[in-house]
């Protein structure tokens, strides 16, 4: 079974073998993946984690446009990072 080196193969390969051929749980897994790598390149520069969601939000539009994953849970995840960013910006603001 030859298995090319791209997101699409990677997500392939994951589906067949943990998540019972479903590409959008296969997807979401990879993409969990990734947003812990980005959070663990964050904690190891010692950077607050409420910087780590921009890049968290441009891997979900990637992964949206690659058609990974739903445009529902891919507006979802946009939001609730939309949403915690501005409570961070509140609370810089508002100096608590």
């Amino acid at each position: 079974m030859a298995v090319e080196f791209s997101i699409e193969g990677i997500i392939d390969v994951i589906a067949q073998a943990f998540c019972g051929g479903s590409t959008v749980i296969a997807g979401l897994l990879v993409m969990c993946g990734a947003f812990f790598l980005i959070t663990v390149i964050f904690a190891a520069m010692k950077a607050p984690i409420h910087y780590a969601l921009v890049p968290m939000m441009l891997i979900d539009i990637v992964f949206t446009a690659l058609g990974v994953i739903n445009t529902t849970i891919s507006f979802l995840i946009i939001i609730v990072c939309a949403v915690l960013m501005a409570r961070q910006v509140r609370d810089l603001v508002t100096g608590e």
